[in-house]
């Protein structure tokens, strides 16, 4: 069950969400957000990062509070318990509102900026005419599996 849903940038004119699945990841959320915003500055479309924290022990949500204040492109969900990637991603896609998803993992969350420009994501067919993208983080590849067939 979510527990909380946090906000403050605009509803409308969504084109890409990055889902980021986060559990124990307060040291790393503050470079990763930073990192996320050289990415999205300036990008031709817009830009929303979901990071869904997954129950984590440490500080993560309150980290996540703090870095909502700064960056107007991030929205954040709770899990009240652990429920795992899969439902992390879940989540993340339910409350996202762009027409395009892209999975970045939680971890490792400091090289944002170094997979992004050089990925070459595969888009995934995803229903109401949405998408989902996977990159390439160095050898492993993210987002198989998910439940649409690969275009």
């Amino acid at each position: 069950m979510v527990t909380e849903i946090r906000s403050t940038h605009r509803t409308t004119g969504i084109t890409v969400s990055v889902l980021v699945p986060a559990k124990d990841e307060a040291e790393n959320l503050p470079l990763f957000m930073e990192q996320m915003a050289a990415v999205v500055q300036g990008a031709a479309v817009a830009y929303e990062v979901v990071v869904v924290d997954d129950g984590s022990v440490d500080d993560t949500w309150s980290v996540l509070e703090r870095l909502t204040e700064r960056y107007d492109f991030l929205r954040i969900v709770r899990h009240r318990s652990r429920r795992g990637i899969a439902d992390a991603l879940r989540t993340g896609y339910l409350y996202a509102l762009g027409e395009i998803f892209v999975f970045y993992p939680g971890r490792p969350a400091v090289q944002a900026r170094r997979t992004f420009p050089r990925s070459r994501p595969r888009p995934i067919l995803g229903k109401e005419g949405r998408t989902w993208v996977t990159g390439l983080s160095g050898r492993e590849e993210y987002g198989q599996g998910l439940s649409s067939p690969a275009v």
